[in-house]
């Protein structure tokens, strides 16, 4: 038995149905998930409307994981539309099998294509597109062409469309970038390649899960319709008012009241209607009414007294009466304050001279003069101190002028105008703040106590009259302070005040006394509230019932759902894994980790299930708590995340393609050399391997790589560059960077720059020269590189990392060799840009000229190259043996 159908054997029934519809299928189908959900529903004794026989788990059924295909070429990808500023007809073509390069220097376009390809491919990060920022008007809708071959099928051109899922049929292509190499260093991923029969407990897991998400969307929908306050109107205390108390989410399943229960409480009759009607018949004329009515009465009495009390205090004809005399005072006092100003002051230049600003003005002058140590503000100033005002010196005048401010502000006759007049404010201020209450809300207030009779109606009248009375008089007196005109005011008629307490002391006396004497009262409450409650229960029952139903079924869909817990699946991917998966895969990565010089970090493998889910993790081999990204340089950040990938890759068995973006940033030459190395044994073994960079060092060992071997392995050199008009991600399959070309490469790029220049085009005119410099700037730089390839034979290559000794025998150079390059170099350097005098004049070239200089560094190479072989065969002889010896 193996060791899933030894688990199947513990399980329920519906559980080995799971595991046996897991096993068939290597795709997650909504009919899976429903026919769990049906089988769950069933096994916790929920209704269902048709039976859910249960079928067996064997080990023969497990199917493998193979939902995308292994057999895919990618052929091409573009046009592309509506991504970053991409020029919009340019096709990127890849090798059908080895390795395809594509270069392009930063800014190019060249990451954009990588992002596209994310968004078709399998990445662990997913790709976020970007419509041209700088583009005016509405942004264009994206779009990706692609084609690709499967198997030893056609050419299939498709175009993908954004908010499209990933082709099914590119799903099996797998590309690293930046991005997806961070998640490497930044935690733990998800073992992404699996053997059939873990793969198997994933997928019952999966559904697991998405059959719990189902009976948590039931749960959650129900919750908020169950969750709402409910049952608040039952009078508690009742036998309803406890029934509907349970009806709530947070009620355990056993703790929820039977239906039965509920109907039992909601019977209703004629019987219970006719008892529940002479039940408030009593309440109404019994002794427990009167006396809350008396109650209710005496309180508003109260209300309407003390209100009253308030407000006739400060309205009394008394206080009142003082109102005049206070506003004379005020008025008085101020006209003699300002008939001595005029006397003291006339004279003085400034009119407003004894107002309060001006008052104000002077008290600040003074303190200014204290805060100086000039002069203390009783102290009079003398001739010669600077003044408080304008700090002039003071002269005999303006020191008496000053004295005659001091003694009106400090004067007897000032001080009393100031209190009068805030006095006068003060009073003023008290009569504004009163509040009465409006005739209607006093009426409202005494409506009940008026009903009382004859006697208290006209209380309650005389009240509100008073009340009228209270807020004219309130009025008047405002006015008087307002005008200064002197008001008669007719003292107020006696306060009803005193009468209305003194009934509600009579009301309460004899509303004590009914509850004291009322024996009958709390029993009949009691009654026609729990009668009340089951009437309204009855009415109600069937929504009752039902919320009952649902609260039920909330606590069996919560049964089901923990019935799904994915802790036990856990438990066995991770026996499963450690048998089948765990050892390879920490194998693999500690030869690609090896392969990557990076043995020297004490690192150390884990892996774990969670959820069903398997991850892994290569962890800094230290019981301290550190991060990876913060303990590792960049570079070997980014040979820990590579040897990851090629493991993970290699581990899975594919064969379909791998695409890397950048795959060398931030590492050294060494490992930079390491990495082309790998990436083309695994293009060796007929993956096509697909690799987007901007590192010339990297380029060019990818390249040797391909050569260095018994059987070389084919390359696809392509360029993405801008245009000549600014155009981004210009595509140029086929061809390689600049600096990268030999000599003989350099030069039918250096012809075709003289075929695009118009043979009518004069030398004259503007649009010439340009075209003769970059031919000229263009020839100078192979001039160089033939330096380097021709007449040094490549000993020492501008990016490799070694001295070719053993070319050495081919470098021969002559007088005649160096006359050449001098003069072409100089030739080139003085028509290629350089600044010159002005005076030299140098003529612009014609198109037979460049032909001839091109025909010279043609013929030069020719000619070298042949010496050189020539000159490696020679020394070639003389090093394989010795000079023959004389004798005889």
């Amino acid at each position: 038995m193996g060791r899933l159908s030894e688990w199947c054997s513990k399980q329920p029934a519906w559980a080995v149905d799971a595991m046996h519809r897991a096993a068939m299928t290597a795709t997650l189908s909504p009919e899976n998930v429903m026919a769990v959900v049906a089988r769950v529903l069933a096994a916790n004794g929920l209704p269902s409307d048709d039976e859910y026989p249960c079928v067996p788990f064997a080990e023969t059924s497990i199917v493998a994981a193979v939902d995308v295909p292994d057999d895919v070429i990618l052929r091409s990808i573009g046009p592309l539309q509506g991504l970053d500023r991409l020029a919009h007809d340019q096709t990127l073509h890849f090798a059908h099998s080895g390795i395809t390069i594509v270069f392009g220097d930063n800014g190019s376009g060249k990451s954009g294509y990588t992002r596209a390809l994310r968004k078709l491919c399998n990445a662990r990060i997913d790709a976020v597109l970007q419509g041209d920022v700088f583009a005016d008007g509405p942004e264009a809708p994206k779009a990706i062409g692609y084609s690709y071959y499967q198997g030893d099928g056609a050419q299939v051109t498709e175009t993908w469309t954004d908010g499209l899922a990933k082709p099914p049929a590119l799903r099996g292509l797998t590309l690293l970038d930046s991005d997806n190499l961070r998640i490497y260093v930044d935690g733990r991923n998800e073992i992404l390649y699996l053997p059939p029969e873990v793969a198997c407990v994933g997928r019952l897991a999966d559904l697991y899960r998405a059959a719990g998400t189902h009976f948590r969307s039931l749960i959650d929908t129900a919750a908020v319709r169950c969750g709402a306050p409910f049952g608040g109107h039952y009078q508690p205390g009742t036998t309803a008012a406890a029934l509907i108390a349970l009806l709530q989410i947070g009620t355990s399943r056993a703790d929820l009241p039977t239906e039965e229960q509920l109907r039992a409480a909601a019977q209703w009759s004629d019987e219970s209607e006719t008892e529940l009607a002479q039940a408030t018949a009593r309440l109404v004329q019994g002794p427990a009414a009167v006396a809350a009515r008396c109650e209710r009465i005496a309180a508003a009495c109260d209300t309407a007294a003390a209100d009253l009390e308030r407000n006739t205090a400060p309205l009394d004809h008394l206080v009142v009466g003082l109102d005049w005399p206070m506003i004379i005072a005020k008025t008085e006092t101020k006209r003699v304050v300002d008939t001595l100003a005029a006397e003291q002051l006339g004279g003085q230049p400034l009119s407003a001279t004894g107002s309060p600003a001006w008052r104000s003005l002077y008290l600040t002058a003074r303190r200014f003069a204290a805060e100086t140590y000039l002069r203390r503000p009783t102290d009079a100033f003398e001739a010669g101190d600077p003044c408080p005002l304008c700090q002039q010196p003071l002269e005999e005048d303006a020191v008496r002028r000053l004295a005659v401010f001091d003694a009106l502000i400090a004067g007897q006759a000032n001080q009393e105008a100031r209190v009068a007049a805030e006095t006068s404010a003060r009073r003023l201020a008290a009569l504004q703040a009163l509040v009465l209450k409006p005739d209607a809300e006093l009426r409202t207030l005494l409506a009940e106590a008026a009903a009382e009779g004859p006697a208290a109606a006209a209380l309650v009248q005389e009240t509100i009259a008073y009340n009228e009375a209270l807020r004219a008089r309130r009025l008047a007196a405002i006015r008087q302070f307002e005008t200064e005109e002197h008001l008669a005011l007719a003292p107020l008629a006696p306060s009803p005040s005193t009468r209305l307490r003194g009934w509600a002391v009579s009301l309460g006396q004899h509303a004590a006394h009914l509850r004291a004497s009322d024996s009958q009262t709390a029993a009949t409450s009691v009654r026609v509230a729990e009668l009340t409650a089951q009437r309204q229960l009855h009415g109600q029952i069937e929504e009752i019932v039902a919320r009952r139903r649902e609260l039920d079924g909330i606590h069996a869909w919560k049964a089901c759902e923990a019935a799904l817990g994915t802790a036990p699946l856990s438990r066995l991917i991770t026996t499963l894994r450690k048998e089948l998966t765990s050892p390879a895969l920490e194998a693999r990565i500690a030869a690609e980790i090896e392969g990557l010089g990076l043995q020297h970090v004490p690192l150390r493998f884990s892996d774990e299930s969670a959820k069903g889910t398997s991850v892994f993790e290569v962890e800094l081999a230290t019981d301290k708590k550190a991060k990876k990204a913060r303990v590792l340089s960049e570079g070997e950040q980014r040979a820990l995340s590579l040897a990851c990938f090629l493991a993970e890759t290699h581990v899975a068995g594919k064969r379909s393609a791998i695409i890397l973006d950048d795959p060398v940033t931030s590492l050294d030459h060494g490992r930079v050399r390491r990495v082309a190395r790998r990436l083309v044994d695994e293009a060796a073994k007929g993956r096509q391997i697909i690799v987007f960079t901007h590192n010339l060092v990297f380029y060019h060992e990818l390249m040797l790589n391909c050569v260095d071997r018994d059987a070389p392995v084919s390359a696809l050199s392509c360029l993405i560059q801008q245009g000549p008009m600014g155009e981004f991600g210009m595509v140029s399959v086929g061809d390689e960077p600049w600096v990268a070309r030999k000599v003989k490469d350099r030069e039918v790029s250096l012809k075709a720059l003289i075929d695009a220049i118009a043979d009518a085009e004069p030398t004259t005119s503007a649009s010439y020269r340009p075209h003769c410099t970059s031919f000229y700037a263009a020839l100078r730089e192979t001039w160089e590189r033939a330096v380097e390839e021709v007449v040094l034979n490549d000993v020492v290559r501008r990016f490799g990392s070694d001295v070719g000794t053993l070319r050495l025998g081919g470098v021969e150079v002559s007088d005649d060799d160096f006359m050449i390059v001098h003069r072409a170099m100089k030739r080139a350097s003085e028509r290629s840009g350089h600044d010159q005098a002005a005076g030299r004049q140098i003529e612009m070239p014609t198109k037979d000229q460049m032909r001839s200089d091109l025909r010279e560094l043609t013929a030069f190479r020719a000619a070298k190259t042949k010496s050189n072989n020539d000159a490696a065969e020679r020394r070639k002889a003389k090093a394989a043996r010795p000079p023959r010896a004389v004798f005889g």
